[in-house]
């Protein structure tokens, strides 16, 4: 008996990991052999109609769901992803009685007070949104959803400074007038979306750092621009007699990349819908499901997979006239950018801003830099600026830092003040 224990909870382990995975086929057979030798366990149904939902059968979902719920009617996950699915389906009374039965069974789970909020906007009762908002909020601070779900409410009710209100709002996109200028994000974009809605910029303490060497007339490269959140700004900063050549690989974050160089009529900017790496060809770029709730710049490329293909290229390949200022920020290409980019850094020794988030390539990556004869400095600003253009008091970031180098050529006359120089990878970054 112990040892038939034992391996079920082997089984249920691994169809959890693959179902995190998101190999929903492994999981799914899986969560049915366990059914087949326990045909009534509550998580087991529960999660079979999960994936039931993912794989776009949500009467099924339904159906396994509610089952669940008569073999355990006080799992509140159960309640919750039945009125999510409710939700997607545009039932929202239903939906709205499922996130009630959750926060009943759990008055802290948070999830379900957001989407409360969500429902009762569609059924008209913004106010009783605004306080499932701001209960959400109340119990995790930093639930940026809630926040900007929150600000919207607001706004509908005539509740919030002109100044943050949308220019256009569309599905899940949204215009506004930021720090920089008019913004199009995504509202479910985690980290770059959120900030320009909730705090009208993003990384704002970055730029600081970009004012004091970005110059009229300069040329910039922007490797890894996402939305274009620093783009627009670089491309204001050079002005007409300057340049920036801005690198997005994912095919939809360049289209919005495309549409906030036109919002803000910048024609000094050269968009390219390419990764950047030490040779050209190919590289596959991510499927994203961009109506969910992520973080769209996060994902790494890969050589092989599932995915769109993607043009790669060296910034060599370019023969800039000139170079002053890159900017990488490519999910741990890093290094392989700046080996494509190594005769223009040679040439033209233009100050580099590297992003450094993954431990296991600081050593190589910082080797590299030195071998250039760049000083490095560690640059670990914090994504929440408490002066942020709309004046939002609260930080939904936290103490969460953006992790990066600045490397200035080291017989320029470049003086950094306030900054430790990096002596020794084996501290950066987390010391």
């Amino acid at each position: 008996m112990v040892t038939y224990l034992s391996e079920m909870q082997q089984k249920k382990e691994l169809a959890s990991q693959w179902h995190e995975r998101g190999d929903l086929c492994k999981a799914k057979s899986l969560y049915q052999d366990i059914l087949r030798k326990d045909p009534e366990d509550p998580i087991t149904t529960h999660m079979l109609g999960v994936i039931a939902y993912q794989t776009g059968k949500p009467n099924k979902a339904i159906e396994l769901i509610k089952q669940a719920l008569l073999l355990d009617p006080d799992s509140a996950d159960a309640h919750y992803n039945l009125g999510y699915i409710f939700k997607a389906l545009g039932k929202p009374e239903k939906a709205l009685g499922c996130f009630r039965n959750t926060v009943q069974l759990n008055s802290e789970y948070y999830q379900a007070h957001n989407e409360m909020g969500s429902v009762l906007v569609k059924l008209g009762k913004a106010k009783e949104a605004i306080s499932s908002y701001r209960r959400a909020i109340a119990i995790m601070p930093q639930f940026g959803q809630a926040h900007s779900n929150l600000l919207t409410t607001m706004e509908t009710l005539g509740g919030l400074d002109k100044n943050n209100s949308s220019v256009c709002t569309e599905k899940n996109m949204r215009i506004k007038r930021c720090r920089h200028g008019l913004m199009l994000y995504n509202l479910n974009d985690q980290y770059i979306g959120r900030s320009l809605d909730i705090y009208g910029e993003y990384c704002e303490n970055e730029v600081a750092l970009f004012k004091q060497f970005i110059k009229p007339g300069m040329l910039v490269c922007d490797l890894g621009a996402n939305i274009g959140c620093h783009t627009v700004f670089l491309g204001k900063t050079v002005g007409l007699e300057g340049k920036v050549y801005a690198f997005e690989p994912q095919r939809i974050l360049f289209q919005n990349l495309c549409a906030n160089i036109s919002l803000n009529l910048l024609a000094n900017i050269h968009a390219y819908n390419s990764a950047v790496g030490n040779h050209s060809g190919s590289i596959v770029a991510p499927i994203i499901n961009y109506s969910e709730d992520n973080n769209f710049g996060g994902y790494p490329l890969t050589k092989i997979g599932p995915g769109e293909d993607a043009s790669l290229i060296m910034l060599d390949s370019l023969s800039l006239p000139e170079c002053h200022f890159i900017k990488i920020d490519i999910e741990g290409m890093e290094k392989a950018a700046l080996e494509g980019a190594r005769e223009t850094i040679r040439k033209f020794k233009p100050i580099l801003y590297v992003e450094n988030d993954r431990q296991k390539n600081t050593a190589e990556l910082i080797t590299f830099l030195r071998s250039m004869d760049y000083r490095l400095y560690q640059h670990l600003p914090l994504l929440f600026n408490p002066t942020n253009f709309f004046k939002y008091e609260a930080n939904i970031f936290g103490n969460t830092p953006s992790m990066n180098v600045l490397c200035i050529p080291r017989h320029s006359s470049y003086e950094v003040q306030n900054m430790d120089e990096i002596t020794s990878f084996d501290r950066y970054p987390t010391d």
